[in-house]
């Protein structure tokens, strides 16, 4: 009996067997990957613009930068900054004798050139030469102008696609009144930048 059970099982698996249709054997597809380019994503693309504000209590003679990338591996700053600042006037207890306040007015104005490396997809290093007029005050402004030229070299890291901070440190040299004082200095920066197309 039971071998007349065992037959019959058998006899049905091999009638199901020949009813499975064997086709040809396809191949999977999967999605087409494109290699990314060289600086792929965010904002390096020309035409991209940007403004880099300095954080508080890192500024340099300038506080903020506009940039535009000429490329996907340079971009032109713009640099600005302004100080105001007024002193009241003041009284000598003792002699009496009251020293005027006096308001002043500060810029920095000048221009950059960012040459960027990539190092992976949120970390770009940089160098950046770069050129600042100002002054501490605008009120004889010949005696206060200070001419600055020198080059950063950066690391910019970006938290999104089109925000990042950025820290550089640099070197540069200055010349004051009238080109009488002349100073070799270090620089240094740390930013928060935000881009956009």
């Amino acid at each position: 009996m039971l071998l007349a059970t065992l037959g019959v099982a058998l006899m049905s698996t091999v009638a199901r067997a020949d009813e499975i249709e064997v086709g040809t054997p396809t191949t999977p597809t999967g999605p087409t990957v494109t290699e990314p380019s060289d600086m792929a994503g965010g904002p390096f693309k020309k035409g991209t613009l940007g403004v880099s504000v300095a954080v508080p209590g890192a500024a340099p003679s300038f506080v903020a930068d506009l940039v535009y990338f000429v490329d996907k591996k340079s971009a032109v700053d713009l640099l600005l900054g302004f100080s105001l600042s007024k002193t009241p006037d003041v009284t000598d207890p003792v002699s009496m004798v009251t020293t005027a306040g006096s308001t002043s007015f500060g810029f920095g104005v000048g221009a950059g050139y960012r040459i960027y490396k990539k190092i992976n997809d949120r970390l770009h290093t940089y160098v950046q030469p770069f050129a600042l007029f100002s002054a501490a005050s605008v009120d004889k402004i010949g005696d206060n102008l200070v001419i600055t030229a020198g080059g950063n070299f950066g690391a910019e890291a970006f938290v999104t696609d089109w925000f990042s901070f950025r820290g550089q440190l640099g070197a540069a040299v200055q010349f004051a009144q009238k080109f009488e004082v002349i100073n070799l200095a270090t620089t240094t920066g740390l930013y928060a930048n935000v881009y956009w197309k």
